[in-house]
């Protein structure tokens, strides 16, 4: 694995030097990466996003705002206020309101047969290796654009070197970017694979060293309506919060 990410960083910055695409993607990765390296003080992200274009399983979220709060090692917010939904994870603990959304997400998931410890949210790669992650994608395509909003911005599209899915035996997908060229800020992202397409469209984003601790916790007008879901559920959990719908 080592020699095939050392060949992929000799190609990629061989074939492309100066201020060019594997910069521009290194830039626009680098405040994500930043949130997993062991002696950075960053460790939060806010973000507001729409998503467009999703499968029809992801409908209760399609085409509204949802809001997303992240802290390493351990610590998820989703939530949606149109009609309201909060999926929080706080380190094994993880609630849902409404309390009908949790009961509709356990029934329809698979339990599992031993409790599991929540594993916490990571990178398999360390510190020095996180410089090396944009090699580790082929990009197809590099132009500039004008994004939804009038900047001046590049379109990227990317799908991991061939090699690297070779080499793990992952699946394959592709996405199409666009990275706002002043700051370096992902605007869009569209993925597709086997598994899901969709457009997401990040409208704001912000990284902070540490989120108050009120964020992972139900705010009075909901406490009242949430529902607790077993630790080893929540990766399952997750998936399906896209596809329920309450009526």
């Amino acid at each position: 694995m080592v020699g095939v990410v050392h060949l992929s960083v000799s190609f990629a910055y061989a074939e492309t030097p100066g201020h060019d695409k594997y910069t521009v993607l290194a830039r626009a990765l680098q405040p994500f990466c930043a949130l997993f390296r062991s002696k950075t003080p960053t460790k939060a992200m806010q973000a507001e996003v729409v998503l467009q274009d999703g499968a029809a399983a992801t409908a209760a979220l399609l085409n509204q705002p949802v809001y997303i709060s992240f802290q390493v090692p351990d610590k998820l917010r989703i939530e949606t206020l149109d009609h309201r939904l909060v999926f929080c994870r706080i380190g094994q603990r993880v609630w849902v309101h409404p309390n009908e959304l949790a009961t509709k997400i356990v029934s329809a998931t698979d339990q599992p047969r031993t409790q599991k410890k929540l594993a916490d949210f990571h990178l398999p790669l360390k510190d020095q290796q996180l410089v090396l992650l944009p090699a580790l994608f082929q990009i197809l395509r590099f132009e500039p654009e004008i994004d939804s909003d009038g900047n001046h911005a590049w379109a990227m599209e990317l799908r991991p070197a061939p090699a690297i899915t070779e080499a793990t035996k992952s699946e394959n997908w592709s996405a199409r970017a666009v990275i706002k060229q002043e700051g370096f800020q992902v605007r869009q992202v569209k993925v597709q694979s086997r598994k899901w397409n969709g457009t997401v469209n990040i409208l704001s984003n912000r990284f902070v060293d540490e989120l108050p601790a009120e964020t992972w916790e139900a705010d009075p007008e909901i406490a009242e309506d949430m529902g607790e879901i077993p630790p080893g559920l929540f990766d399952a959990a997750l998936e399906k919060l896209m596809s329920i719908s309450l009526e």
